[in-house]
């Protein structure tokens, strides 16, 4: 196992101890990723499978790795900022 799966495997197991999702919602996640011929990551099938929003794996990661979650829809960032 690589270190790039290993971190998708803590996420994935964050997720669940936080009651998120479940082994039957990854099962059917990975199902979508063999059929879209593995184009989408499992993140992005649990979203259009509709079981997780970005926005909740998204502030569980931040709160794992003690960082503040911040939306930025809707925010207009200057250009000069850039």
């Amino acid at each position: 196992m690589n270190v790039i799966d290993e971190n998708i495997d803590y996420a994935l197991m964050l997720l669940k101890d936080k009651g998120l999702i479940d082994d039957e919602k990854v099962g059917k996640a990975k199902e979508l990723m063999s059929e879209e011929d593995s184009e989408i990551s499992i993140f992005d099938a649990l979203i259009r499978l509709k079981f997780i929003t970005e926005e909740k794996i998204l502030k569980t990661l931040a709160t794992e790795y003690g960082m503040e979650y911040l939306d930025l829809d809707g925010i207009a960032i200057p250009l000069d900022a850039l």
